[in-house]
């Protein structure tokens, strides 16, 4: 809801540091964070563990439990030495440090641990820290009753201070719940420690903000205003050899949610190539991170999917899963941990006359809180854009600053909105402006702030170059 504040109440505000440009360019708030194959989800105090990795506290419990063959129950003092279920998960797993501060002991032959981390996770990897423990095994389940191995486990004495560690790795794996299995070996089984290593896979949305009416119809979209441009070998970029780029003007079709390989109106989908060599590139206009991507097309082969944080340097991902069903064009996906990214590329080769280009989708969510896509309507001299809000965060309610600039850089007009936006999702935000505010090679600037008394920048300043 827009406030009633004056102009005069702004431009107070923005003298009081200088100028609007001088907050954009002494910003020193969210910044890109280094990109993670994976988080630590059981929480783990991360001095003593794993200090390279972030953590990721998603709330994980657990439970103890023990065959009950000598004494029943728990049997031993580890229930009594950790009733509020943290020790296992504090970062401390010596074996020579007090049992009863960092674990407890077990007298039963089979014992297990099961952690439930309160949701759905892909989990890429467990730790068991114990002595006298053997035949140790790590599970995982969807439902709590079936378990599943993840796979050998490894073996590793003398870990961190006498304590023996028993870890996994595996590719991402869904799963609700993590058990680790063990039995006592010689006296009485002491554990100190468990980590589980994974995402959260909830946090996905469709970042191309594809109207999925035909398909993934049950995945959110969260709009960061992506764009994206088309390239060919032969040609470059602008003539694509075909009647994509003359179909697709505005670079909406291949987001729109129609891949149909088989409408006799597919020049209104994608389009078609007859070069060799195709590009796609999709620039998320933030960085986010990404979980996903998918390719549609019919008359492509070789298919790589890639990222990059700055246009020029690409990572590629992992060679694309292929499906191609009888009513449609081929789909080529790929998913992947979360990796840090502002610009996706999709690169194909034609297979046979020629390449028709349907579709592409790009998942993940926001890396930070910060300013998407905008727009500018030259005739209404309205000016549009929304905010992206990260997942594991609360929801943020800036002050909005949109400022117009002349060509010297002058103030010549600003506007204020308050918005709302919730974690991993979006909100939008607007400023009307007067005929004579804007003219062509003016610059229009949005600002995050707290408030207009605090001034307090919550994201990276964009910029629009009016035309």
């Amino acid at each position: 809801m827009k406030k009633m504040i004056s102009v005069k109440r702004i431009i107070s505000a923005i003298c009081a540091v200088g100028m609007l440009a001088a907050v954009s360019a002494g910003f020193a708030g969210v910044s890109a964070e280094e990109t993670q194959t994976s988080y630590v989800l059981t929480n783990n105090r991360l001095e003593m563990l794993h200090p390279g990795i972030s953590n990721f506290d998603i709330g994980l419990s657990y439970e103890i439990f023990s065959d009950g063959s000598n004494g029943g129950g728990q049997a031993g003092n580890i229930i009594n030495n950790d009733s509020g279920f943290t020790k296992l998960t504090d970062g401390n797993y010596s074996k020579n440090a007090n049992n009863a501060t960092n674990g407890g002991w077990l007298s039963d032959d089979k014992n297990w641990i099961i952690a439930d981390p309160k949701t759905g996770i892909y989990i890429t990897g467990a730790e068991f820290y114990a002595t006298n423990a053997k035949n140790v095994d790590i599970l995982y389940s969807t439902d709590g009753t079936t378990y599943i191995s993840l796979g050998a486990v490894q073996e590793k004495s003398d870990a961190y201070d006498g304590a023996t560690s028993y870890s996994v790795s595996c590719e991402p794996t869904k799963a609700r719940y993590i058990k680790f299995y063990s039995e006592r070996d010689a006296g009485n089984e002491i554990i100190t420690e468990f980590v589980v290593k994974g995402y959260m896979p909830d946090n996905s949305k469709l970042l191309t903000n594809n109207d999925f009416y035909t398909f993934e119809p049950s995945m959110q979209r969260l709009n960061t205003g992506l764009t994206y441009k088309i390239e060919s070998k032969q040609y470059g970029e602008g003539e694509q050899g075909g009647n994509i780029v003359k179909n697709d003007l505005n670079c909406t079709k291949l987001t729109d949610g129609i891949p149909s390989g088989n409408d006799s109106t597919y020049m209104a989908m994608g389009g078609w190539q007859t070069d060799d060599d195709v590009t796609v590139t999709a620039d998320a206009k933030t960085n986010v991170y990404i979980t996903g991507a998918d390719f549609y097309a019919s008359g492509a082969k070789d298919v790589k999917i890639s990222y990059s944080l700055d246009g020029l340097n690409y990572t590629a991902l992992a060679t694309p899963t292929v499906t191609e069903p009888s009513d449609g064009p081929k789909t080529f996906s790929v998913s992947c941990l979360l990796k840090l990214a502002r610009y996706i590329k999709f690169e194909s080769h034609r297979d046979g006359d020629q390449m028709n280009i349907y579709e592409i989708a790009v998942k993940g969510y926001p890396a930070e809180f910060s300013f998407g896509g905008t727009k500018f309507d030259s005739t209404a001299k309205t000016f549009d854009g929304f905010l992206v809000n990260k997942p594991d965060t609360d929801t943020v309610t800036p002050e909005v600053i949109t400022a117009v600039y002349d060509k010297a850089g002058r103030l010549v007009a600003a506007k204020n909105s308050n918005v709302s936006v919730a974690a991993n999702s979006s909100a939008t935000y607007s400023a009307s402006f007067g005929d004579t505010d804007i003219e062509s090679g003016y610059s229009i600037k949005s600002f995050a702030w707290t408030n207009l008394s605090e001034i307090k920048p919550l994201a990276q300043m964009t910029e629009y170059t009016v035309e």
